[in-house]
């Protein structure tokens, strides 16, 4: 799978990436996969072309396609793969020291409720 820093597109792309992942603040470690690089760019393009012809009756909102089941460490598709949910109620030692791991490698980064991890990614957390 092809990945791009999130950075480097134009700047519109990177604005409606950030209007998608807010309230996550994008940094020069985070990485766009090509299926959602290609879906920002199309919905720019569209905006660009009803700015260009005087309608505005579209503009580049919310994706309503793309991955919503991604592992928060690697970035990898979790939706048929076994994952692991980051306790926030009552989590044991384990799960607590873990997830101050993750939140240290995701600074200035905020942990969401929904957010998971690979299970690969949590045994390596663990260790």
């Amino acid at each position: 799978m092809r990945r791009y820093p999130a950075l480097t597109l134009d700047p519109r792309v990177t604005s409606l990436l950030c209007t998608w992942v807010y309230p996550l603040i994008i940094t020069e470690e985070d990485h766009i996969c090509e299926a959602c690089r290609d879906l920002a760019m199309f919905a720019v393009n569209q905006c660009l072309e009803h700015e260009v012809s005087g309608r505005s009756d579209q503009h580049a909102g919310p994706s309503h396609r793309g991955h919503t089941h991604v592992c928060l460490l690697c970035g990898c598709s979790i939706l048929r793969r076994q994952s692991n949910k980051i306790l926030r109620d009552n989590p044991t030692d384990l799960q607590s020291s873990i997830t101050v791991i993750i939140e240290n490698k995701l600074a200035p980064r905020q942990i969401m409720e929904s957010d998971r991890v690979s299970h690969a990614c949590w045994l390596r957390t663990q260790g």
